[in-house]
């Protein structure tokens, strides 16, 4: 049985890889940007031209600066200009004769060379994996990722204030990764006006972050109780909408009821999780954040994306059926597992990380209660896949690189299937297409 406490382990991925995403930074002083750095940042943002000045710049205070020259060599490369990549990448060789990124690029290249119209994340992979796997999670010569995409609040701000278009509105404050009171009751003013079932999901989420008020939040549940109750009567069967509908403002340490239980019954039958896209919901939230001007509206998209997916929703009842557990008989026990393994089921039937994940501890946790050890076995073999696919991930580093169509690419594949996209990196048959 895998303790509640293992739930950051087990979520390796998302909170090593979506950390940036879903939390707010630690105020640190703040430093100016060495030319390499913004030059990275220019070429991550796809800024090319900025970004060869900053190079310039970077080389006159030192002609062999190593950082800048793998920013240069990535620049050659995103560029097609073939020739001038290799006599940079045997400058950063010289420069740097011990480290592996001087190799890999070398590979990437004669990759490029070999197949100039192949994907980016093939020739990242077979160039990677023909070093052995190197470890690029804490390489000096990379750029760190957070610096590839540095927040600047009071751009957002403009933006959010310039903007008369209530959609990109909306998705702004869903990508927030902490809400302000004035963004929280603009987005509980828009509750009642929401359609899709993804989107309530969102805001359900955004709007019950505990840095808000206590009376907007009780004012937020009673909205949302109320748009869920009219969208679960007119839409077609799913869990997720009714789920949410269920548990929204009850406490993590209560105990489940005799209805809730019976409700639960219910809904556990149903057959899909949801009926929305998560890829979809990713594509318009980075439209809307492109179009906004959002630099690197990517990451924020998936944080809409993930919120949208009613994971929390799915993490409050694992919690609630743990309180519930040793009140009820061994007969109730087996029922309420029953419940647990189907939702979990029907979560890891879905294409996300976050939803796998929080399906395979429903059901090891339903398991559990049907002294099912083989079922526990099945959820822990296939979470143990998936992190280790997220190490494999990590330590390839691949949003280090100021590579912006690697990026692009990237970011498409982990969109139309997460779970696909995160196997890649163990080698499995799931290429990027």
């Amino acid at each position: 049985m895998l303790p509640l406490v293992a739930l950051v382990s087990a979520w390796f991925f998302h909170n090593a890889h979506a950390a940036r995403e879903r939390q707010i930074p630690t105020p640190h002083p703040s430093r100016a940007a060495t030319p390499s750095q913004r030059a990275a940042q220019a070429a991550a943002a796809g800024e090319l031209t900025r970004a060869r000045q900053e190079l310039s710049a970077a080389q006159a205070e030192a002609s062999n600066n190593v950082p800048a020259l793998l920013v240069l060599a990535c620049l050659e490369l995103e560029e097609n200009h073939l020739s001038e990549a290799r006599e940079v990448i045997a400058r950063l060789r010289a420069a740097a004769p011990d480290r592996p990124e001087p190799e890999f690029l070398e590979r990437l290249l004669a990759h490029r060379q070999r197949a100039p119209s192949s994907r980016w994340g093939n020739a990242f992979f077979e160039s990677w994996a023909a070093l052995d796997r190197p470890d690029f999670r804490h390489s000096p010569l990379l750029p760190d990722e957070d610096s590839l995409s540095p927040d600047d609040p009071e751009a957002e701000e403009a933006v959010w204030r310039q903007t008369p278009s209530a959609p990109i509105r909306l998705t702004l404050a869903l990508a927030s990764p902490e809400l302000s009171e004035e963004r929280a009751r603009w987005l509980l003013q828009q509750v009642p006006t929401l359609e899709d079932p993804a989107l309530l999901a969102a805001a359900s989420d955004v709007l019950s972050q505990r840095s808000l008020p206590a009376a907007l939040r009780d004012e937020a549940v009673s909205a949302l109780r109320q748009r869920l109750t009219r969208l679960v009567e007119a839409s077609a069967p799913s869990m997720q909408p009714r789920l949410l509908l269920l548990l929204a403002g009850t406490e993590a340490q209560a105990p489940l009821d005799a209805r809730e239980l019976s409700v639960l019954d219910e809904l556990s039958g149903l057959t899909p999780w949801k009926d929305t896209s998560y890829t979809r919901t990713f594509q318009t939230a980075r439209e809307h954040l492109r179009e906004a001007g959002v630099p690197h509206p990517g990451a924020r998209a998936f944080l809409v994306a993930e919120r949208a997916t009613g994971a929390h929703s799915a993490l409050l009842l694992l919690r609630r059926a743990n309180a519930t557990r040793e009140k009820l008989s061994e007969d109730e026990r087996r029922w309420m597992g029953r419940m647990l393994w189907r939702i979990g089921s029907r979560l890891t039937e879905t294409s996300s990380y976050l939803e796998h994940s929080v399906g395979l501890l429903l059901m090891d946790f339903g398991a559990d209660d049907l002294r099912d050890s083989c079922g526990q076995a099945e959820a822990s073999i296939r979470q143990d896949e998936l992190s280790a696919s997220a190490i494999a991930l990590d330590k390839a580093a691949p949003g280090r690189w100021p590579l912006p169509s690697l990026q692009e690419e990237l970011e498409e594949a982990r969109a139309r299937d997460e779970r696909a996209w995160l196997l890649f990196w163990l080698g499995k048959p799931t290429l990027l297409r």
